[in-house]
């Protein structure tokens, strides 16, 4: 878990959670909508015209093994998350479940759940063959009579045909019913309202929903009842959300809206950034301020003990092979702040990673705080910059500024005074280097290192190599938030493949974690050569030399 928050932390810091949804006017989820969706498909990507680079990456070898993958991790999840229902010793189904997820991972497909925790109605319209809508079916039943969940009756409503169970335990009643090209699952108790709405404008319109071009992924989600479920949406107290995902020519172009239930309390401060240390040739750039607020919620950031939670961070990667991706946040006694981080920071690491590798070395004369680990020797310092001070750190040494970023580069942030985040990058380098942050993570706190020749990472390199294919001119990302209302935040992204790099290489740590999908669990963890002692208590604070 600490490991976790750590990975979370740099996420938002480096990567705003995105989320917009369907077009209800800006009025956001009904009040009992927990969350409902729409997936173009596939079918809708390669027919399209919009999203072409998305497509080079969809028609990868590694990406179909890598669906794959996903849709047989999928199908075991059911078993496991109705353990506690399910009579001991009932098979896990997966079996007859893949075909199922493979559909899931492919089909245009409309859902909703709606309902108070504990007491939701769930509803899923997904189009499908008469070949494949007629394994569904048979697959539904064979895993009801395998977990013991009685007999299907047959079930006929507004034209549409197929079967219902009703079983002792809540939610007690769960129907399936074809309906013209739709396959239409419902699930809840006693009484379904969901399902007969989905079948009447089938009926009506032979479209659950009005079919919208543009969209690819089209989510409206409520995060507090969510919260239920996912404990992230509560970490990161996010309000509900609305996502869309759109292909805009060869580009795919993320928006997001965050409605909050009260006014923002923000402090827009002006920018402070070291424009005189960020040199060329950049991979990535990064700022984000008002972000104290966030920060306190994912780390104690106050036990560094250097007063108030920098409400500012810079971050910026150098296009080299080794994971050269540097930061800075502005305080006004930068010497002293750092005097107590060499106190501080041993704890604080002990504290979010557990049992960690290494010592910490600080040597006052230059206020630089070093964290002695195999290979790499990552660093804090203070640091001046347009009469202004920072603490800086990064994985390997700054090299000296020769070649000044480009102006264009900071006019994009201006003097927008709404402008709260903005992250630019070039997404095959943040992939790579993100990959690479994960693994010297697990190397610090004495966790063995990911597997190369997984799906997932396969896919990664494919996917570097198209990405990277113009070497001229890379695949790049834009992330915009600003604060666009009283109690709005609004997120916008141009780019190739909808996530960037960090979210990629993200995804694919979560897809290889034994975890998956309920929770992200890291490699196991290794005990240091020579010592028998537990976990958090190889390193202690005593353990730095001055």
């Amino acid at each position: 878990m600490k490991n976790l928050r750590m990975c979370l932390w740099i996420a938002v810091l480096t990567l705003p959670l995105c989320c917009r949804g369907q077009n209800d006017g800006g009025k956001g989820p009904a009040s009992d909508a927990v969350v409902r969706w729409h997936f173009a498909g596939r079918a809708a990507l390669a027919q399209g015209s919009n999203a072409t680079r998305l497509k080079l990456v969809d028609a990868l070898p590694s990406t179909a093994s890598l669906r794959s993958q996903i849709a047989s991790s999928l199908s075991g999840a059911p078993r496991k998350l109705w353990n506690n229902d399910l009579p001991a010793g009932t098979p896990n189904g997966a079996s007859l479940l893949l075909p199922i997820f493979e559909d899931l991972l492919q089909a245009e497909s409309y859902g909703e759940v709606r309902g108070t925790f504990g007491r939701t109605e769930t509803v899923l319209a997904i189009e499908l063959s008469e070949e494949r809508a007629r394994l569904w079916a048979s697959n539904l039943s064979q895993l009801a009579a395998a977990w013991k969940q009685g007999t299907p009756a047959p079930l006929t409503r507004d034209g549409a045909t197929g079967w219902e169970l009703k079983r002792g335990q809540a939610p007690n009643l769960f129907q399936l019913v074809r309906a013209g090209k739709w396959t239409v699952l419902a699930l809840g108790q006693d009484r379904l309202t969901l399902a007969p709405a989905f079948l009447q404008q089938i009926k009506a319109t032979g479209r659950p929903a009005p079919a919208t071009a543009a969209e690819l992924v089209d989510l409206d989600a409520n995060s507090p009842a969510l919260s239920k479920w996912f404990s992230l949406f509560s970490d990161l107290d996010l309000p509900p959300f609305k996502l869309t995902i759109s292909g805009r020519g060869e580009h795919v172009r993320t928006e997001v809206r965050l409605r909050y239930p009260a006014p923002l309390v923000l402090k827009h401060e002006a920018w402070r950034i070291p424009t005189n240390i960020i040199s060329e040739p950049l991979s990535s750039f990064t700022v984000a301020r008002s972000a104290a607020q966030l920060v306190n919620r994912l780390l104690n950031f106050q036990s560094l003990g250097i007063g108030a939670t920098p409400n500012q961070f810079c971050f910026w990667g150098i296009t080299n092979d080794p994971c050269r991706v540097y930061f800075t946040f502005p305080i006004a006694d930068a010497a002293g702040a750092m005097k107590k981080m060499a106190v501080t920071i041993p704890p604080f690491i002990e504290n979010t990673l557990g049992q960690y590798n290494g010592d910490f070395l600080y040597a006052s004369n230059r206020n630089t705080l070093h964290w002695t680990l195999p290979y790499i020797q990552p660093y804090l310092q203070t640091m001046a910059s347009g009469g202004m001070q920072f603490v800086h750190g990064g994985i390997f040494p700054l090299a000296p500024r020769n070649h000044p970023v480009p102006p264009e580069l900071f006019a994009q942030i201006g003097t927008r005074t709404n402008l709260v985040y903005y992250d630019w990058e070039m997404t095959p380098f943040r992939i790579s280097h993100s990959e690479q942050l994960y693994q010297i993570l697990n190397l610090a706190s004495h966790r063995s290192l990911q597997s190369a020749g997984t799906a997932s990472k396969l896919w990664l390199k494919d996917m570097v190599r198209e990405l990277s294919k113009d070497t001229m001119n890379p695949s790049q990302t834009v992330t915009e938030v600003s604060q666009t209302g009283p109690n709005e935040m609004t997120l916008t992204r141009k780019s190739h493949l909808g996530l960037t790099g960090f979210e990629i290489a993200t995804l694919s740590a979560w897809l290889d974690s034994p975890g998956f999908p309920f929770r992200y669990e890291p490699p196991h963890r290794f005990r240091s050569a020579g010592t028998n002692a537990p976990a958090g208590a190889t390193n202690r604070p005593g353990s730095q030399k001055r």
